[in-house]
C-alpha cells in the first residue's frame, strides 16, 4: 500500500513483522517505521499546503498489506538473523527527507494533548535542533507549528502514547417525512413570468414548481452572465 506524502515522498506500508524497529537513514532518502514509530497520513495537511493522499490504488481497509520484501528485512536485520533493535524515533536522528513528516506528526500529537502553541514551537525547534540532519531554518519549523495550532485538538479521551479513543454521537434515526412547506402558487412569480410557466406546466404534464424553479434559475444565470 502506498501514501503520496505531501513533502513529495512516498510512504510504502508492509505487513508489520515482529521486531522490526525504527531506523533513520538506512539508505540515502529511506527509512524505516515500525515499532513505536509512527507517519503522518491522509488527509493531513502539510506545512506547504499540500494533502496527504492514498495513491489510486490503495484503498486502506479493502486492500490487504503485503509482506515487506526479502531485500528490505536483510537491511535491518543483523548477522545473527534477529530484526535489529534500533533506537526509538525520539532519540534517533531525523534525516533530510523525513525532517518536515516527523516534526509535523509530532506537532500533532501536542496538539491532541492540549499544548499550547508556545510550547509546541518550543519543542518542535529543540527537536529540530538536536535530530535534525541538518537543521530545518527556524522559520520553516515555526511555519508547521502554525498549520498545526490553526485545527482544533479532536475530543476525546486519551490513552496511552498519545492515542486517542475517539466519542462519536449517539446516533439519531432520520426523520420518516420530509418536513412540511408551503404549497407553490403563482403569485410568488414576476406577473410576467405566470403565463408563461403555466403554459409550459401544461404541456409537459407537470407541477408548475418545476417549470418555475428551472425559469428563475435561468434567468439568474442570464443575468449574472450580463
Amino acid at each position: 500500500m502506498e501514501q503520496l506524502t505531501g513533502g513529495g515522498g512516498r510512504h510504502i506500508l508492509f505487513k508489520h513483522r515482529e521486531g522490526t524497529r525504527n531506523k533513520a537513514a538506512l539508505r540515502p532518502g529511506l527509512d524505516v517505521r515500525g515499532e513505536g514509530g509512527y507517519i503522518v497520513v491522509a488527509p493531513s495537511l502539510h506545512e506547504s499546503g499540500n494533502i496527504y493522499q492514498w495513491e489510486a490504488s490503495s484503498r486502506p481497509g479493502e486492500v490487504a498489506l503485503a509482506e515487506a520484501p526479502d531485500w528490505l528485512l536483510e537491511l535491518v536485520r543483523p548477522t545473527n538473523g534477529q530484526v535489529k533493535e534500533s533506537a526509538p524515533p525520539v532519540e534517533g536522528e531525523i534525516s533530510e527527507g523525513g525532517r518536515n513528516d516527523t516534526l509535523t506528526s509530532l506537532a500533532g500529537t501536542m496538539r491532541r494533548r492540549n499544548f499550547s502553541k508556545a510550547a509546541t514551537v518550543q519543542a518542535l525547534l529543540e527537536e529540530n535542533r538536536t535530530r535534525c540532519n541538518p537543521p530545518l531554518p527556524e522559520g520553516e519549523v515555526r511555519k508547521i507549528a502554525d498549520s498545526v495550532a490553526r485545527y482544533d485538538p479532536p475530543s476525546g479521551t486519551a490513552s496511552g502514547e498519545g492515542e486517542q479513543i475517539f466519542k462519536w454521537p449517539e446516533l439519531q434515526p432520520l426523520p420518516e417525512k420530509l418536513p412540511a412547506v408551503e404549497p407553490f402558487t403563482s403569485d410568488l412569480l414576476p406577473e410576467a413570468f405566470r403565463p408563461w410557466v403555466s403554459d409550459v406546466a401544461e404541456r409537459m404534464q407537470c407541477p408548475p414548481d418545476f417549470a418555475a424553479v428551472a425559469s428563475l434559475i435561468a434567468l439568474l444565470r442570464w443575468w449574472g452572465g450580463k
